[in-house]
């Protein structure tokens, strides 16, 4: 909140949580108030768009904070709105979606309070390029990299990856998902 690509409307306050992203952020309780991120990409490109909001109560515990803050992203295929509770997960960086940014200061992240409970905070997004992603799936279908000890069954959930699970209920059981992947690195799993 510190950038010259960061605007505000209504009425915003310094806070005093001690998990500030860079030592700052500000709070709301003005409805209709809104905090704009606005990003110069060096490229366009698919993005990771994550927020940091504080709570840490410098005498311990924590503030309590809108449990429905809503995030705006502006983005080169329209809007996406994300809700977030910002009593869950402060002081750290939040995946709120990856999109697609064309480069330059055209889009942004705007961040509105639209709910009477307690304080919206503005703090920091942060835009992390994406370079192509290789998905690779080890499904418990699967006839190599998918293995399991112990006494599993079939599940009878309606909302199964491929349409089937497996359950166990033995203590010790194990399923072991050993992926084949193209290259050393980094994955999210």
């Amino acid at each position: 909140n510190l950038d010259s690509g960061f605007s505000t409307t209504g009425a915003w306050s310094e806070s005093g949580a001690v998990d500030e992203y860079n030592s700052s952020s500000l709070w709301t309780d003005d409805l209709g108030a809104t905090a704009t991120f606005t990003p110069v990409l060096p490229e366009s490109g698919t993005y990771e768009v994550y927020a940091w909001w504080s709570a840490a109560n410098p005498s311990g515990g924590y503030y309590n904070r809108d449990d429905a803050a809503q995030y705006t992203i502006n983005h080169n295929g329209g809007s996406t709105v994300v809700t977030k509770d910002q009593d869950l997960t402060p002081g750290q960086w939040v995946l709120l979606d990856t999109v697609e940014f064309n480069a330059g200061g055209t889009e942004s992240v705007t961040l509105t309070r639209n709910s009477g409970d307690a304080a919206t905070i503005a703090d920091a997004v942060r835009f992390v390029k994406v370079d192509l992603v290789t998905q690779i799936i080890v499904d418990n279908q699967s006839t190599t990299g998918f293995a399991t000890t112990g006494a599993w069954s079939e599940s009878g959930a309606t909302d199964e990856y491929n349409s089937s699970s497996l359950w166990a209920g033995e203590l010790g059981a194990t399923a072991t998902f050993t992926p084949v992947l193209p290259e050393s690195g980094t994955y999210e799993v």
